[in-house]
């Protein structure tokens, strides 16, 4: 980078020396050894005519300004003079230190919540360290529980096949026919919906049990009897009489 601006630089110097000053005034530029520069390109350059003399090669060269009414005296660019302006490190501020921007420590207001973030990242890490030590003791859980769901399917569709084979289309057809002939009440509940039939009027408690037509369900078992009805009245009344609060008129 500071070999471009110093090129640039002389490059300036240059075209503004060699402008074309008035025939009036007696005062130029000292002359610069450029010989080197007028021989001809097809000539082959030596290492002896590589060399060639710059503005700046000698330090503090006096250069006369353009005649005015008074004259003034610049000095010449140097590559000093080109360095004091680019480089910082030669200035006096670079050798103060800089102090660290966030040297202040300012007080935390939200610990419980960073808290509550370290906790959750820790059980995270946890987690993820437990996955990967229990990683083929997973792997055997996830086998095992789809071989179960697998089996549980096996057996469902052995059920469904099984009932496919022994499905009677004729007896469907009756059993359809009978329950359209079957006389719907249309009572009403209290509640305004549709009252549906007890169960009790649609099928027998021996089918509902699956016993056989040759048996029969004694629906009166377990009633008390005539005699045993009496005892129970009477039982009723004394318990109601001796532990039921009557209420106030």
């Amino acid at each position: 980078m500071l070999k471009n601006i110093f090129n640039i630089a002389c490059t300036r110097r240059l075209s503004y020396f060699a402008s074309n000053l008035p025939n009036s005034t007696g005062i130029l530029p000292p002359n610069i050894n450029i010989g080197n520069l007028r021989e001809p390109i097809d000539k082959p350059i030596v290492n002896e005519d590589k060399s060639c003399v710059l503005p700046g090669y000698y330090h503090n060269v006096e250069i006369y300004s353009f005649p005015e009414l008074n004259p003034k005296i610049v000095e010449a660019p140097t590559l000093l003079n080109i360095l004091d302006k680019i480089d910082p490190s030669l200035n006096e501020d670079a050798s103060k230190e800089i102090e660290e921007p966030n040297k202040k420590i300012s007080p935390l207001h939200c610990a419980p919540r960073i808290m509550t973030i370290r906790k959750k990242k820790m059980k995270k890490f946890k987690r993820r360290k437990r996955y990967d030590r229990d990683f083929f003791k997973y792997q055997k859980y996830h086998r095992q529980k789809k071989m179960k769901a697998e089996r549980k399917f096996r057996q469902q569709m052995a059920l469904l096949v099984k009932d496919m084979e022994e499905f009677d289309p004729m007896e469907y057809v009756k059993k359809t026919i009978e329950t359209a002939k079957l006389e719907w009440s249309s009572t009403v509940a209290p509640t305004g919906r549709k009252k549906y039939p007890h169960w009790s009027q649609l099928m027998e408690l021996e089918e509902v049990y699956g016993v056989t037509k040759d048996k029969h369900i004694d629906k009166r078992y377990g009633y008390p009897t005539e005699e045993d009805a009496r005892k129970l009245e009477q039982m009723t009344k004394e318990y109601l009489e001796g532990y039921v609060k009557k209420k106030k008129e």
